[in-house]
């Protein structure tokens, strides 16, 4: 399978932008900004949009059609409570795109997400992404930005797992309070 082109994910937002019929703002998660980055390289059929994709975008089958048939990609959503706290302070813009502004979820955010998940995909991306982002600063985002994603026990367990695939110490950075 042929790796998603991250030209193409930019091309499908700028037909959007100028197809939309309303201003609408984005704010992308998922894989999609560790693939504009070149963090992954992997193929990907949809685009994540944090919390829902604007009913504007929703409603519009035909647009909607029209992405899929074009670009094979799809606008999908996942919810913030997946993200780490203060994900929303983190946020970038990745651009304006006629009537659609874009913005993404910081990349260490996207992993901690991947890091809680019980996905082999999401461990697999994790792995890949690896050796190209600062590893200091993730574990100090693990442990300053976590304790909401720890609540939840089976999500817990997976980020001990991954945690131990990935560096071989057997217990998550310790939570810190700020």
């Amino acid at each position: 399978m042929e790796a998603t082109n991250p030209d193409v994910i930019l091309r499908m937002l700028r037909q959007l932008g100028a197809r939309t019929r309303s201003s609408v703002t984005l704010t992308l998660g998922g894989s999609t900004p560790l693939l504009l980055s070149s963090i992954l390289i992997r193929k990907t059929d949809d685009i994540a949009v944090v919390d829902e994709v604007p009913e504007s975008l929703r409603n519009d089958h035909e647009l909607m059609q029209e992405m899929m048939d074009i670009f094979g990609l799809r606008l999908a959503h996942f919810q913030s409570h997946y993200l780490p706290s203060g994900w929303e302070t983190r946020v970038r813009l990745l651009g304006v795109f006629g009537r659609l502004t874009v913005n993404e979820v910081d990349t260490l955010d996207i992993l901690i997400t991947k890091l809680f998940s019980r996905r082999s995909k999401d461990l697999r991306d994790l792995n890949e992404a690896w050796n190209l982002i600062d590893v200091d600063k993730f574990r100090d985002r693990i442990a300053s930005a976590t304790a909401p994603l720890r609540r939840d026990e089976r999500s817990l367990e997976a980020a001990q797992h991954n945690w131990y695939v990935l560096t071989g110490e057997n217990s998550l950075p310790e939570l810190t309070q700020h």
